[in-house]
Order: structure tokens, then C-alpha cells, then sequence
């Protein structure tokens, strides 16, 4: 398996190309039509299963190396302590990546039955803690239009575009 990889970033002194990085980490696993898969294991001829879409295909897959600052996602959080699993079930994300909470702490953090913010919103410094800036490698999973992926014990946003103010484009 073999991706063209892109180093994406904004040229020296052009502040107006500059983007926040979202994506996922390698070893984040995604619902696909046949089962969890890491996302380093994902290509555009993968079918992600989404919330708004149902199953939908992955058109491009581009793999970002930078620096971001990284929020991790206690296991017990997420209410995901999955003793037959051999691989620890924190999950991390980097602080701009967007996420849909559709629990009490949507209703608790930001008085909605259903919100969407992004990873560093959620920091409370006990089980959602900064992890600082650290080099990573980043996967973005481009769908037709920007969906909500299942995440073992999350739902975050597929890789979308921002505007000129910085907003997520969703």
C-alpha cells in the first residue's frame, strides 16, 4: 500500500494560506463497511460509515507532517475501557480537529442537545488533558462532503476546508 504523501504549509511570511491542522493520527481507528480500521490502513478505495451519509467512499486520502498541539482523550472518558483490546483506548487529536458531542456534555458545556467544537474546548486538565506541541503525522479522510466519522468512543468531522476567518467550512 503506498500514498503520495503532501506536506502541506503555508509559504514564509503568507499568513493567508495558513490552516489549522485537523486530521487523525495513524493509529486512530475508523468505522469502515468492514469494521474499525487504523487510518493508516485507509485508501480511497475504503467506504467509511458516516453519521449524516451512511456509507460513503473515501475520495483522497493526504497524510500532513507538522507540529500541533494534541488533546488526549482519557479511555475511562470515553467510556471505552475495552479489557480485550491490547492496545490502550486513549485517543488523541490534534486541538482544531472538530468534534460532534451529542451527550450530557453537550448539554452541560454548551446548552445544546448536540454540539459541535473543536478537541480543545473540551480540556478540563482530568481525563481531556493538553498534551502540548508535539511533531505528528496527521491522516485526512476527504469525503464527497464533510461527515461525521465514528471514532471508537467519538465522533469527530471528516477533513474539510475553512474560510478566510478561519472557520470550518461544515
Amino acid at each position: 500500500m503506498s500514498f503520495e504523501r503532501h506536506l502541506i504549509c503555508a509559504p514564509k511570511g503568507d499568513h493567508t494560506r495558513a490552516r489549522p491542522l485537523t486530521g487523525l493520527l495513524p493509529q486512530t481507528e475508523v468505522l469502515t463497511r468492514k469494521g474499525f480500521k487504523p487510518t493508516s490502513e485507509i485508501t480511497p478505495a475504503d467506504t467509511v460509515i458516516t453519521r449524516e451519509h451512511g456509507l460513503s467512499p473515501v475520495l483522497t486520502v493526504v497524510i500532513q507532517h507538522a507540529r500541533s498541539r494534541l488533546v488526549r482523550f482519557a479511555a475511562k472518558t470515553l467510556n471505552c475501557d475495552d479489557k480485550t483490546r491490547d492496545l490502550p483506548c486513549d485517543i488523541l487529536l490534534p486541538a482544531h480537529q472538530a468534534m460532534r458531542l451529542r451527550d450530557w456534555r453537550a448539554q452541560a458545556l454548551f446548552g445544546k442537545h448536540e454540539a459541535r467544537v473543536q478537541a480543545a474546548a473540551l480540556i478540563d486538565n482530568a481525563y481531556v488533558t493538553d498534551d502540548g506541541m508535539q511533531s505528528c503525522e496527521v491522516v485526512q479522510l476527504w469525503l464527497q462532503t464533510p461527515s461525521t466519522l465514528y471514532l471508537r468512543c467519538m465522533e469527530v468531522l471528516s477533513a474539510h476546508a475553512f474560510d478566510d476567518h478561519l472557520r470550518p467550512l461544515i
